[in-house]
């Protein structure tokens, strides 16, 4: 629809081949494959979402719904992904974000009364005011009577502090009992396909035959060494990105494996790409049927035709 579009827009076949490339190459490099979005300069990207130009990548629904389909819904994958989800989910919480809130409390008691290290201690408790709020919005099985307003350096007291501990272990501790008894349901399941030499051998052959490796390795981020990152007060994930559903709506990290529409559910991203690709597709059909491209390159044609006009009975 692109090509038929430019052919329709354009006079000579010469202006057609030069712009071929500059339609193809893009699609290729910002697809996100070969092209990593978070390697990008901060300035034209921030972390967590795809960049603008990510969006208009027709290759990239393409590829991004092509990878979390095959990676999620793999014969091998799919019966136990629901657990995998839970527990890299569940080590994310427990040793990244409680560890980077426990270290951020632990410098402020030892560096409260340091007028130098203010500004620090003020972006400090901003990650813990945010991180915190976060959690709570998704997660009511642990509480607090901890004051937010109160994680300010001119209104913390030693009780919002104690508190604060105390809720981090308590998220520590739910998100290690999550961890267990997903770890506990996999087990079942796996020794229920394992349990004889013939199912143990079936088993092995399912790995092999559908668990890519390589592709594992894209979707998961699991050799980025910076697990995660810090960022205008924020803490965001940069691995495994394949088991963490999106908080905002239609705004996601690159290989969500379901995207967040407008009711408040989650879609399996495969379908919501889908329907996006076909959406650029309809639009472009209507360019083409009212030679939208064309008339536009007319309407200013025109009007630089009018403005010389006038121009030159002016002189």
């Amino acid at each position: 629809m692109m090509g038929l579009n430019i052919s329709d827009g354009f006079k000579t076949s010469v202006t057609i081949y030069i712009l071929i490339p500059f339609l193809i190459i893009p699609q290729i490099i910002l697809s996100g494959i070969i092209v990593r979005y978070e390697k990008l300069n901060p300035a034209i990207t921030q972390p967590g979402t795809i960049p603008w130009f990510g969006e208009i990548i027709t290759a990239r629904w393409s590829y991004e719904a092509l990878a979390t389909y095959q990676f999620v819904n793999n014969k091998y994958e799919k019966p136990i992904y629901k657990w995998e989800r839970i527990k890299h989910e569940a080590n994310y919480k427990k040793d990244l974000i409680v560890s980077n809130l426990k270290n951020k409390i632990s410098y402020y008691e030892r560096h409260k009364n340091e007028l130098s290290k203010e500004n620090i201690i003020n972006e400090n408790l901003s990650v813990i005011r945010n991180e915190v709020l976060k959690e709570l919005k998704v997660n009511n099985k642990v509480t607090t009577d901890l004051n937010l307003n109160n994680i300010y350096v001119n209104k913390i007291t030693t009780d919002d502090i104690t508190k604060l501990k105390t809720y981090l272990v308590d998220l520590k501790q739910y998100y290690i009992n999550r961890y267990k008894l997903a770890e506990q349901k996999e087990d079942e399941y796996i020794n229920k396909q394992t349990n004889t030499p013939e199912l143990n051998e079936k088993y092995i052959q399912l790995k092999r035959t559908f668990h890519n490796e390589a592709l594992e390795e894209i979707v998961t981020n699991k050799n980025e060494l910076k697990k995660i990152l810090e960022y205008n007060g924020h803490l965001y994930q940069k691995t495994d990105m394949i088991y963490k559903y999106p908080e905002r709506v239609l705004i996601s990290q690159f290989y969500a494996p379901k995207k967040k529409l407008f009711d408040g559910k989650y879609y399996p991203t495969f379908w919501v790409n889908f329907f996006v690709i076909w959406f650029f597709t309809i639009l472009l059909y209507f360019s083409l049927y009212f030679s939208i491209i064309k008339r536009s390159f007319l309407f200013f044609e025109n009007l630089k035709y009018r403005v010389k006009e006038k121009h030159e009975h002016n002189l």
